[in-house]
């Protein structure tokens, strides 16, 4: 930096100098090289011999080089130019020495500066010599202290894992005496479960324990053990006065469980040291048996000298006996009440079926049957609300009994086997989460399937034996009333109440009623099945003495009942109520079509007929029923009866007409069929000719005579004709209550059959006669007049 720095100063030296005069340059230049002390005086050019042979060599090259090749051309004196070319060179010689004159002060400061340089460089070697070797002393030293730490780290490791497993160690298995005089003298509550778990995890330990010969463990183990004896005695004395006080009357069961609920664990804790049962550590038998079929109980207290498996025993013995007289008790004043709240007034008895006539009931011993009563067995009406009630509460007993309210027996079924069913469900959920192990975060997914069996088959068993008196209650009162009971509408409800509740409980997924419903389900399907077979065989012996034209009753029952199963069943399509209504619906028929045919006459017998089968359609399509075979059934037979009642009745009013259609019409066809059967395609023309020849044979084979004589009567008397058939309809059918839209539908159908076979008539005219077709009347007067006696006839009219 400082050499740069001085460039410019000498720069400006050097311009002054070159204004000096040459001869001061000159003295100035000798002192330079004085300075410098240059000794040149030994310098001789010419003192070495002059080797030519380079010279040649030179000489060779020379004349290559394109510059001496090109002078050697062009002539130019070599000598001349070897001294312009020497004067050249000492020029620039001079020129340079100059330079270097010129530069020498620098030089010799840049000199001096390196030296300076090199003197500090060396310092700075000596110093990091000395640095490195300390760096390789405090290595070695570093390296002896990682050793060092490494070696303490493992054995403060070690310490700790050795502190902490002696920690643990002295923490499960050492029983401090705060924990033993709760265990023995602390209230049972809450909190004491907290000590019981202690306990527990120190009496596992103490048994499962790798340590066993340890004298510690020698130690504890027998404290443990009578601390366990004694937690077990104090346990079994409060859990006996909690299911003591679930005995006691107008106890709220559930609150009560829901308390016992919290100390769960006590009847854990039994179970979980019942293999180790009582006497020193070590000296218990383990038992193999299941929790249930033990039945003996402790008698100690305290529990000295007694099994933790017998008071586990003797806990749920207690508890299934206490509750199943509790249960029993409860049940059978409810079922009591619910008797009470029974509607006996219009029993059902045996003499009440489908056949039955009510005007030869009555005797001795028994009241005559009403109508009133008859048409109430069979009519479901508000009774099919109770399917709707399914998912309430139960009846509550006192309440009603207040308002003195009756009940048919579906609805008190279906009230009692609702509080049936919430019952079991509370008592097997309790039973289950008591009496069950509870699930352990370290279980494994068989671990967890092995305690769910558990707790299931223990709150089943337990459940059935608590439950058996009950359900055989149940059952007991069931079968007594289907004993006597005939009403099959009301059977077939409560096997439907049934399949509902069982719905519920499978939703709710609860199984510990399954055995009960089956049971149910035994009891009141044979009963129905009787039942109903005793209406269809009422209704086969059925007399058939000679019955006016109105409905049968037995239609109106049949249509009744049939309406009410097809309800109960709808949702279910249960077969067998299907079969059993088709064979019903035969014998039904059979009766109908026996009866009238003692009437005697067709068109009496067509009227029977469709009467009752239009009272049949029309109840059973008023019960919203949808779909059934026995609606298409019985509009199959109604349309035929009707269509052959209406011939039965235009023949009676306008038989002459509809005879000369019929034959005129038979006549035409037999001619037709006998021109169109000859088959030779070639003589089409001649068929066609005979074809006419035909149509003029059958002009002439009508009667115009009797046809002018039918235009002229049917245009005197059409009216008064018209005026006889709706007369006639009218009085064949009813126009009030059920099925009385049978009549004003058959009234229009006979009129436009009327007018079907005028128009029929209309064309035998116009092909077989045309000159008489100016005195036919027109079709539009006859529909004119018909609409006026529709609306005249129909029921809106006569109303």
């Amino acid at each position: 930096k400082k050499m740069m720095s001085d460039r410019p100063q000498q720069r400006k030296k050097d311009k002054q100098k070159q204004k000096q005069p040459r001869s001061s340059m000159e003295d100035e230049e000798q002192e330079v090289l004085a300075g410098l002390n240059l000794q040149l005086g030994d310098l001789d050019l010419t003192s070495q011999e002059i080797d030519f042979d380079e010279v040649d060599g030179d000489l060779l090259r020379f004349q290559k080089d394109d510059i001496v090749r090109d002078a050697l051309h062009k002539g130019v004196d070599l000598r001349q130019y070897s001294r312009q070319i020497e004067q050249e060179l000492r020029e620039a010689e001079t020129m340079c020495v100059n330079d270097y004159v010129r530069e020498s002060a620098d030089l010799a400061k840049l000199h001096l500066q390196i030296k300076g340089c090199d003197g500090i460089l060396e310092t700075m070697q000596d110093m990091l010599g000395s640095f490195q070797a300390d760096l390789g002393t405090i290595s070695s030293e570093i390296k002896h202290l990682q050793e060092k730490s490494m070696t303490m780290n493992v054995e403060l490791r070690n310490r700790k894992q050795a502190g902490e497993a002696l920690t643990s160690f002295v923490e499960n298995a050492f029983i401090t005496e705060e924990l033993a005089q709760a265990i023995c003298q602390a209230p049972v509550n809450e909190q004491y479960v907290q000590h019981l778990m202690q306990l527990s995890g120190k009496i596992k330990f103490l048994r499962q324990s790798e340590q066993r010969n340890a004298r510690a463990i020698a130690d504890m183990l027998p404290v443990a053990e009578k601390l366990k004896l004694k937690a077990i005695g104090r346990i079994r004395e409060f859990c006996l006065e909690k299911i003591h006080d679930m005995r006691k009357p107008k106890t709220n069961i559930q609150i009560k469980q829901n308390l016992l609920l919290k100390y769960k664990y006590f009847y854990e804790f039994i179970l979980d040291h019942h293999q180790y049962g009582s006497g020193p550590a070590g000296s218990g038998s383990s038992s193999s048996s299941s929790p249930l079929t033990s039945s003996s109980a402790a008698s100690s207290a305290d529990g000295s000298g007694s099994s933790s498996t017998n008071v586990a025993a003797e806990i749920r013995q207690s508890y299934m006996e206490g509750m199943t007289k509790r249960y029993y008790g409860h049940f059978k004043s409810y079922l009591s009440s619910m008797k009470k709240l029974t509607d006996s007034s219009h029993k059902v008895d045996k003499q009440d079926l489908l056949g039955t006539d009510e005007s030869k009931t009555g005797g001795l011993f028994s009241s005559k049957k009403t109508t009133q009563h008859m048409n109430r067995v069979f009519n479901y009406a508000d009774r099919g609300r109770v399917l709707e009630l399914v998912g309430t509460p139960p009846i509550i007993a006192h309440v009603e009994e207040q308002r003195k309210a009756k009940f048919p027996f579906e609805f008190t079924f279906r009230s009692s086997t609702h509080l049936l069913m919430d019952t079991a469900t509370a008592e097997y959920a309790f039973l289950e989460e008591f009496y069950g192990r509870s699930h352990d975060p370290s279980d494994d997914d068989q671990a967890l399937k092995a305690k769910q069996k558990e707790r299931t088959n223990t709150a089943h068993q337990m459940f059935t034996r608590i439950f058996a008196k009950t359900i055989s209650m149940f059952l007991e009162n069931l079968e007594d009333y289907l004993f006597s009971c005939y009403d099959s509408l009301g059977l077939l409800t409560m096997i439907r109440i049934v399949y509902q509740h069982n719905k519920i409980m499978q939703q709710r997924r609860v199984h510990c009623l399954d055995a009960f419903f089956d049971r149910v389900n035994m009891l009141l399907w044979p009963r129905f099945k009787t039942v109903f077979d005793a209406n269809v065989d009422s209704v086969q012996r059925v007399r058939q003495s000679t019955p006016n034209l109105r409905p049968h009753y037995v239609s109106w029952r049949y249509a009744q009942y049939a309406a009410a199963i097809l309800q109960l069943n709808e949702g279910y399509n249960d077969d067998i109520i299907l079969s059993n209504l088709a064979r019903l619906r035969t014998v039904v028929e059979r009766l109908l079509l026996s009866m009238a045919t003692g009437l005697g006459a067709p068109k009496s017998h067509q009227i029977f007929l469709i009467n009752n089968y239009d009272l049949i359609l029309s109840v059973i399509r008023g019960k919203d029923v949808r779909e059934a075979k026995e609606i298409d059934r019985f509009e199959e037979l109604l349309s035929a009866q009707t269509a052959q009642f209406v011939e039965e009745e235009l023949k009676e009013k306008f038989g002459d007409l509809v005879s000369f259609v019929k034959q005129s019409e038979f006549d035409m066809s037999s001619a037709g069929s006998s021109s169109s059967s000859s088959s030779d395609a070639a003589a089409l023309a001649s068929a066609s000719a005979s074809s006419s020849g035909s149509k003029t044979s059958q002009r002439a084979k009508i009667d115009t005579g009797k046809a002018s004589r039918l235009i002229r009567q049917f245009t005197e008397r059409w009216q008064d004709g018209i005026e006889r058939l709706c007369s006639s309809v009218s009085k064949s059918f009813s126009q009030h209550g059920p099925g009385a839209g049978a009549g004003p539908e058959i009234l229009k159908q006979v009129l436009v059959q009327l007018v079907l076979y005028y128009q029929r008539f209309q064309e035998i005219i116009n092909q077989c006669a045309p000159a008489l077709a100016k005195d036919l009347l027109p079709i539009r007067t006859i529909m004119y007049e018909i609409k006026k006696y529709t609306k005249k006839y129909a029921p809106d009219a006569t109303n």
